[in-house]
């Protein structure tokens, strides 16, 4: 996967630098390119972000976005539960540095307890975490930054 730059720099917003991290987490651990639609191959970093608060990549069919302080997945049923458990995997990963094996151990513990409560919530390494159905009852992430 060829990246393109942006030429100049590119001013540096919250969800900029987290879907930055994002990209690197997913590549460094997982051997993931992300890419710019679920149709390209390629990352143009010049159209990840709509404006300072909106910004958008995509890992194979998972739609990842960062919106301002928050990161989330959008759930897909053309990927398998484990592939989307290593999205949200890397997505914790890159806001926090935190060690890839504990949290592999802990992302599938709390997908079950969502998937038996309904919804998981908790905060670990200034990360709000939250496990919720979609509305086609797929299990999704998303995180909060403070």
């Amino acid at each position: 996967m060829a990246i393109k730059e942006v030429a100049g720099n590119a001013k540096k917003t919250n969800s900029r630098k987290n879907i930055e991290a994002v990209i690197i987490t997913l590549k460094k651990h997982y051997g993931v390119s992300a890419s710019s639609s679920d149709y390209e191959t390629e990352l143009d970093m010049s159209g990840i972000c709509w404006n300072d608060r909106s910004c958008q990549i995509y890992a194979s069919s998972v739609q990842i976005q960062a919106i301002h302080h928050s990161v989330l997945a959008l759930t897909s049923s053309r990927v398998t539960p484990q592939y989307y458990q290593e999205i949200c995997s890397a997505i914790f990963i890159s806001l926090t540095g935190a060690n890839k094996q504990l949290i592999e151990q802990q992302i599938p513990q709390y997908f079950n307890y969502a998937s038996k409560n309904g919804r998981a919530r908790w905060e670990a390494l200034g990360v709000e975490i939250t496990i919720s159905p979609d509305s086609r009852g797929l299990l999704g992430c998303s995180f909060y930054k403070k």
